[in-house]
């Protein structure tokens, strides 16, 4: 069961409130919990599954920046992924173009069916309020509109 929550917020300066859902976290996991839960259900000892995925990580480190794209079986793949500034000349493509760097996850289309199919669950529990500024909204010189 996918838990999720009502999430009030405030668009802009008018403080309209509007509504949304979103998926409860319970918690986000560390290594030594997913190392814990993964030796009850394999029978492998804590110690050398923790080895393991040290090894894995490693390995997942030295790859990913040389190009490589990880797939992490029925989960789905990590790649290196950048967003660069377009310019007219080859000559003119340099690293000062990068606008930013990241890893992407792109789930397996099964990992994506688990999901789809899990059944939702819609608390009575409110989140507190966020606020979201449009950038057309900003008054000149920044502010916080308070």
């Amino acid at each position: 069961m996918i838990r999720l929550v009502k999430e009030r917020f405030e668009i802009g300066y008018s403080k309209e409130v509007k509504w949304q859902l979103k998926p409860f976290r319970y918690s986000t996991m560390g290594k030594e919990a997913i190392v814990k839960h993964a030796s009850a259900d394999s029978g492998i000892t804590p110690s050398q599954l923790e080895q393991a995925f040290e090894a894995i990580a490693h390995e997942i480190d030295q790859m990913v920046p040389n190009g490589h794209g990880i797939e992490l079986g029925s989960l789905g793949k990590l790649r290196l992924s950048i967003s660069a500034k377009a310019v007219r000349t080859a000559e003119n493509v340099s690293a000062d173009l990068i606008k930013r760097t990241r890893i992407l996850f792109h789930p397996s289309s099964s990992f994506r069916q688990e999901l789809y199919a899990t059944p939702l669950s819609i608390d009575k529990e409110v989140r507190k309020t966020k606020k979201f500024v449009p950038v057309d909204e900003v008054p000149e010189g920044g502010g916080d509109g308070e």
